[in-house]
This record gives structure tokens, C-alpha cells and sequence, in this order.
């Protein structure tokens, strides 16, 4: 069974002892695991001497009221691979575990009796841990006596592990370029792009792993949407034309007037729609893009519209920009005067064709 010291025994041990000490090797920048925040800093080494190992921790506070076991509490609350059982009122053991450097550490690993027992600044403690007061630069030295019971001074020939916090974060960040209703599931995301909607400025997505054996990783995700386009075009043609290509879209041969609804692909980065109002001419019928017969049109009062051509006008359309019908009426005459008060204010296409057969098209604002 394994014995528990006393605070007499502890002072016996101090005078038996002290004459033994020799200077610290501890060097203190070489801390990776420091728990707490203050102007004071102390050392904490626990020497598992039958294992040849010892880690090191740092602690800093503020104040003058520490003892010794408030940086043990401390640093046991904050690594997690260490457990301290003091469930006596006397340190009975300093468990170490760490799966991924392979460390076991405890002092019931001997097949000796022994105890635990610790110095400070290289003297053996006069007090136990509950009582001994902390200061600022102190070197508290705990190590498991299996043989004897000299806890004596940190030397060279002992181990030091300047452990680390294996709760660090690396953040990693990633950029990604998707079109609505596309899906992202690298680096255990599991975005779709229809829960975002298009936006000038990217979205920033954080996710955060934590690994057993490895640093939490952070990924920040830079997500941009592309927009799709949605196009409203007019176009009219001769039938002679046919097939005619429209930017990436050829209009076959047999193609009638109506209005066509196409889809691209990759266009801005993703499918767009265009949505074609396309007027096919019969190829009897010609189109007078130079506007050879003159036809003038022109506001004669607010609210109406006078056509005048040097040759009878046989029929006029006045169609929307995307493609819709609004006016259409027949005519044998050289002059024409349209009430535009039925007509919603706007811009439309005005189709003036002729008895010759002679189409004119512009561009009018009611």
C-alpha cells in the first residue's frame, strides 16, 4: 500500500535532505504550456524517476495569495492528459496520459513503495501544498521517491519534456467559386448554394475541428456565388438569314417568329437564360435599315404619334422590348396619326411597314 506524508514527516525530511540540493536546470523561455495570465510566473516539473521522465509546465497570476496547490489545480484544470489525486488531503499520485506521444505516467507504475514529495526553488518544501505560499519565479519540483526519499534538486541528467498545448489552432483558409444550386463538401463542409443568394462581397463560412491527436484546425471559407443572368433581347430577321447566329446561339432555318427561351452554359461563370423575341420577316419582304423612303415620326401633340412616308403605309406594329405585341393596325395611306394615350409610358420598338413590302423598325420613348 502506498504511504502519504505528513507535514512532520515533511519537515524530518527537510533537515535529513536539504544539504543534498544543487541548482535548477529549468529554463523558463523554454515553456510551451503556460496556463494563466499575471505578472507572477512560476515553474512546475513532475519527475516520474522510474520512468526517466519529467514535464515541465509554467503558470502566471496576480496577487500574493497562492499556495503551491492552487498551480497544481490550475494546470490540472487546463491540460486534460494530466490528473493530480489528492483526494486525502496529500498528493498520492500524478497521473500523465498523452495517447499520441505515447506517455503513461504514473507513480503505482513501480513495483516500489514510495512517495510523492516536492522542493521548492531546490530545497525540499517545509509545508505541504495546500499551505506553502507561491511566489513569483518559484520552481516547484515534484517527484516520485520510489528508492529513496531524497527528492534532491532538478539535475542534468533528468529528462525534461517541455510539453506542449495540444489545444493550439491552425487556421487554414480556402476560397471558393460556385454558381446557385451548386454544392460544397471539401474539408467537411456541406454548403449549398441555394441557401446563399448572390452578393457583391463574399461570404465568410467558419468551421472548426478538433483532432485527438493533432492541432484544432479553424477553416475560414471564403465563398463567392456567381449570379445568373437573365436576358431580355429583341430581334428581327429575314428569312434569308437563316440559319443566324446569335451570339453563342444559332436560330436554325425553320425557325417562325415567337419568343424563345435559351439556356448558356458557363456564361458569367454559370448557366444564364436569354430570353429571345424574335421576328422572322417572310423573304419577300425586305428591311429598310437606311430608311430609304423617309419615314419621319414625330410628336405632333403630347399624346400623338405621326408617321409620314413618301409611299402608303400598309401597317404598323408597336411591339415591347421583349417582344410582346402592344399595337398593330393596317393602313393604305402616307400619313399617319396614333393616339398613344392607350399605351403605358415606356420604350418601345415602332414597325412601319410599307405597301411595297418595305419594313422600317426604331426605337421610340412614349
Amino acid at each position: 500500500m502506498k504511504k502519504k506524508f505528513s507535514l512532520f514527516f515533511l519537515v524530518s525530511l527537510f533537515v535529513t535532505f536539504s544539504s543534498n540540493m544543487a541548482t535548477a536546470q529549468v529554463v523558463e523561455s523554454d515553456i510551451q504550456y503556460w496556463v494563466g495570465t499575471g505578472s507572477n510566473s512560476a515553474v512546475l516539473v513532475v519527475n516520474w524517476d522510474f520512468a526517466g521522465k519529467a514535464i515541465v509546465w509554467g503558470y502566471r497570476w496576480n496577487g500574493n495569495d497562492e499556495v503551491v496547490l492552487d498551480l497544481l489545480n490550475a494546470i490540472q484544470q487546463a491540460d486534460s492528459r494530466l490528473s493530480i489525486d489528492n483526494s486525502g488531503g496529500f498528493i498520492d499520485d500524478f497521473v500523465f496520459t498523452d495517447n499520441c506521444r505515447g506517455l503513461s505516467l504514473s507513480g503505482w507504475d513501480s513495483d516500489d513503495f514510495g512517495y510523492w514529495m516536492y522542493a521548492l526553488n531546490s530545497s525540499l518544501a517545509g509545508l505541504g501544498a495546500a499551505a506553502q505560499p507561491l511566489t513569483n519565479g518559484d520552481e516547484v519540483y515534484w517527484k516520485y521517491c520510489s528508492t529513496d526519499y531524497n527528492v534532491g534538486a532538478i539535475n542534468a541528467s533528468i529528462d525534461l519534456t517541455y510539453i506542449d498545448n495540444t489545444a493550439a489552432v491552425i487556421t487554414l483558409p480556402i476560397t471558393a467559386t460556385l454558381c446557385p444550386n451548386e454544392s460544397y463538401t471539401d474539408n467537411g463542409f456541406n454548403i449549398n448554394t441555394k441557401d446563399y443568394s448572390y452578393q457583391e462581397e463574399p461570404y465568410i463560412i467558419t468551421r472548426s475541428v478538433q483532432m485527438i491527436c493533432a492541432a484544432d484546425t479553424v477553416y475560414n471559407l471564403t465563398l463567392f456565388i456567381n449570379k445568373t443572368d437573365e436576358i431580355f433581347d429583341t430581334l428581327s430577321i429575314h428569312t434569308a438569314d437563316l440559319p443566324y447566329t446569335y451570339g453563342e446561339i444559332v436560330i436554325g432555318e425553320d425557325t417562325q417568329s415567337d419568343i424563345y427561351t435559351y439556356y448558356l452554359t458557363n456564361n458569367n461563370g454559370c448557366d444564364s437564360t436569354i430570353h429571345l423575341s424574335l421576328n422572322v420577316l417572310p423573304s419577300t419582304v425586305g428591311i429598310d435599315t437606311q430608311n430609304q423612303n423617309k419615314i419621319i415620326i414625330y410628336n405632333r401633340e403630347n399624346s400623338i404619334l405621326t408617321v409620314e412616308s413618301l409611299e402608303n403605309i400598309a401597317q404598323i406594329r408597336i411591339v415591347s422590348l421583349i417582344g410582346t405585341v402592344i399595337f398593330s393596325q393596317h393602313y393604305n395611306q402616307p400619313v399617319i396619326n396614333l393616339n398613344t394615350n392607350i399605351l403605358p409610358k415606356g420604350v418601345y420598338i415602332i414597325q412601319i411597314e410599307l405597301n411595297s413590302g418595305l419594313i422600317t423598325t426604331q426605337k421610340i420613348i412614349l
